[in-house]
């Protein structure tokens, strides 16, 4: 009993939760890729204290990306997202052969508002024009950055990532009601068996819907495994 006692102190207090190494964390030096990121959600009016805006002048500012990659998730610590489809690009604290990820989201019971959650969604590795070549007769799907971004993907051309391809990595159904304050993806292991040793230096998450809220999406954080 002891030892169980022992490692699940470790898992919550050491590991975060998970138990696993979150090279998504800004605090391991992960940051924030904003031309593979979606706009933030401006407010023209004032909102209650609990949301995750602050006021600019006149306009209610929602938080900076950034927000999605602290540990930080307490209510209204998140990154609003605009809109109900998005993208966050993260480039990771080092090169990593991704084997899952985590999305944290305020607890059913805890939040005033559970819609502005993430349903479902991808997660894709980005790779340079210069990355190593996929072998061909493998069933991995590969995309170009402007056929699955949302929104004015004008500026991403010109950018250095603009020859770039994404390369997907697994998909995730986020279950609001659960109750579960995060909740983790694996990437399947056909998947890691066509990539093989493949390190991922930048990766994006796509939010394809939410729980219903029209207007944003609220990511707390991402965490790359």
């Amino acid at each position: 009993k002891i030892t169980s006692l022992e490692d699940l102190l470790k898992t919550s207090v050491y590991y975060d939760g998970t138990g696993r190494m979150d090279y998504a964390a800004r605090g391991a030096g992960a940051s924030i890729v904003s031309e593979l990121t979606s706009d933030t959600y401006t407010l023209g009016t004032h909102v209650s204290t609990w949301s995750p805006f602050w006021r600019s002048g006149k306009r209610m500012v929602g938080n900076p990306p950034v927000f999605a990659i602290l540990p930080d998730t307490r209510i209204g610590s998140c990154w609003p997202m605009k809109g109900r489809r998005g993208s966050l690009g993260i480039a990771l604290a080092q090169p990593t052969i991704v084997r899952a990820f985590t999305i944290d989201h305020i607890p059913r019971q805890l939040t005033l508002d559970y819609q502005t959650a993430p349903r479902e969604g991808d997660l894709w590795g980005f790779l340079e024009h210069t990355s190593p070549y996929i072998k061909e007769g493998t069933n991995l799907t590969t995309h170009a950055l402007d056929n699955i971004l949302a929104g004015d993907t004008r500026g991403l051309r010109r950018s250095s990532y603009g020859r770039g391809r994404l390369v997907h990595l697994s998909s995730f159904n986020f279950d609001a009601l659960a109750g579960q304050p995060f909740q983790t993806f694996e990437v399947p292991t056909s998947t890691l068996a066509d990539l093989g040793e493949i390190a991922f230096g930048v990766v994006v998450l796509m939010v394809r819907e939410n729980w219903g809220n029209e207007h944003f999406t609220c990511i707390y954080r991402v965490r790359v495994h």
